[in-house]
């Protein structure tokens, strides 16, 4: 039984948890049209912050200033130039902050962490289930398989964080692997399987999983890949992830956007070069399928610094990590590795808060409650 204390976390953590997922995965829906939903994520986050009394911090207040301002030269230019595309972009990096800095209560409280994940995530995979044995078609629940796989790696993540310092018994990671393993799978995502090794590269090094055990959960997650492989090969979730043609719309778009940035470095100016350009020009795509692409394109070398930095110092911090991880990291796997592949800023925005996060927690060498 919960004690009190806990009750009340738990039903604080629950819209607290809502709140992050919602201002995570929004992504650039918007109310009507033209009220960005992220705002209303936000403000619930703000609310429940104030009625569980988790305060605003100093260091918390300056990040974001900073933010604000590297990123106000390409918000001025996008309303000069009247596109506005990418404005509520660049000022959902700055109030993501927000966000992450509930992070530590979250951590300070696994127990209720982990029950509002399981809840979501149990659903996701009875669902995924239904998707492929039934439907035999690619998971889709009010989002996109690109944006799906991501929220599946995210609440992936935040279990196996609580399960960690709940210090749980092995079979219960091998188990969480294997319907993780099933969940992306029915995405039909190409990109899902490369933040589920991701994934489990990190597990390796973080966790020092034996060598046996590490092959044992392996050997049984080939063995389920097969299977799906053999079964699905004439299902459209099949086909989109073990087949690979090049002549196919998916694959074409996404090396387009490698010529058209090619083409961008070498005909423009020294100035477009240094700022980009506006959304609206001769290489629009809305839709890059890489954060880098777009960065150079849409910010110019300007913008595309602060993306190179975040993703050095995402990387720096596994690196660094040992026994305990960082909700700062392992939740955000699948968006720095899905970046890569699919998404444009309004995807995309967190790596850059994560990173300069983590920037601020390397100087001031602060961020242990992370």
């Amino acid at each position: 039984m919960l004690k009190q204390d806990e009750k009340i976390n738990l039903i604080i953590s629950i819209p607290l948890i809502i709140g992050v997922f919602s201002c995570t995965f929004v992504n650039d829906y918007a109310i009507g049209g033209i009220f960005p939903a992220f705002y209303i994520s936000w403000l619930l986050v703000a609310i429940v912050r104030m009625v569980g009394r988790i305060s605003l911090k100093k260091e918390e207040l300056r990040l974001q200033i900073f933010l604000f301002l590297i990123f106000s030269p390409l918000l001025l230019l996008e309303y000069f130039y009247g596109v506005m595309y990418y404005c509520n972009a660049y000022i959902f990096i700055s109030l993501y902050v927000n966000i992450l800095y509930v992070f530590p209560f979250l951590r300070k409280h696994t127990v209720e962490l982990l029950i509002t994940s399981v809840f979501f995530f149990l659903i996701i995979f009875f669902y995924s289930l239904y998707s492929i044995f039934f439907q035999h078609q690619r998971l889709v629940l009010f989002f996109g398989p690109n944006v799906f796989y991501r929220i599946n790696g995210f609440f992936f993540s935040l279990i196996f964080i609580s399960l960690y310092y709940a210090r749980k018994n092995s079979v219960f990671f091998s188990g969480l692997f294997f319907i993780y393993f099933v969940i992306m799978i029915s995405t039909g995502s190409r990109a899902s399987l490369a933040v589920f090794i991701a994934h489990l590269l990190y597990v390796v090094k973080i966790f020092k999983i034996k060598t046996k055990r590490f092959f044992v959960m392996l050997f049984l997650l080939l063995l389920s890949f097969f299977y799906f492989a053999h079964y699905f090969t004439n299902t459209d979730v099949g086909r989109r992830i073990f087949y690979f043609n090049l002549s196919n719309e998916s694959e074409s778009i996404r090396l387009d956007f490698y010529e058209i940035t090619y083409n961008f470095l070498i005909g423009e100016e020294p100035l477009n070069l240094i700022k980009g350009v506006t959304s609206f020009n001769d290489y629009t795509f809305t839709y890059p399928h890489n954060i880098f692409l777009e960065s150079i394109i849409y910010g110019g070398f300007y913008c595309f610094s602060f993306i190179f930095l975040s993703y050095f110092l995402f990387l720096f911090f596994i690196k660094k990590e040992k026994e305990n991880p960082s909700l700062l990291t392992m939740p955000f796997i699948p968006i720095f590795t899905g970046a890569l592949f699919s998404g444009n800023l309004f995807y995309n925005f967190p790596t850059i808060s994560v990173g300069f996060l983590m920037l601020r927690i390397l100087f001031l060498k602060k961020g242990r409650d992370f």
